[in-house]
């Protein structure tokens, strides 16, 4: 959405910070886009956030977990 907001006003983003926390197994490496054969491919947070909103720039992270403990970790670590 920040870059869509930027683009029409002339402005780039470029370096930033994604992170999906979810309870499915990524296989691979979440870094690259999997071919179309593999089913990941169709996997939106896979694609969308791990590789495509960080290919200019930026670091993307996943955490495989139950939500219970990993966005608690995270709240503990941003303290």
């Amino acid at each position: 959405m920040a870059r869509n907001v930027a683009l029409p006003e002339g402005r780039q983003i470029r370096d930033f910070t994604t992170a999906v926390f979810d309870m499915v197994p990524i296989g691979g490496d979440i870094h690259k886009e999997l071919p179309k054969t593999d089913p990941g491919y169709y996997f939106r947070p896979h694609k969308t956030i791990l590789v495509r909103t960080v290919a200019e720039g930026g670091r993307s992270y996943y955490f495989c977990a139950d939500h219970r403990a990993s966005v608690a970790a995270l709240g503990r670590a941003l303290r």
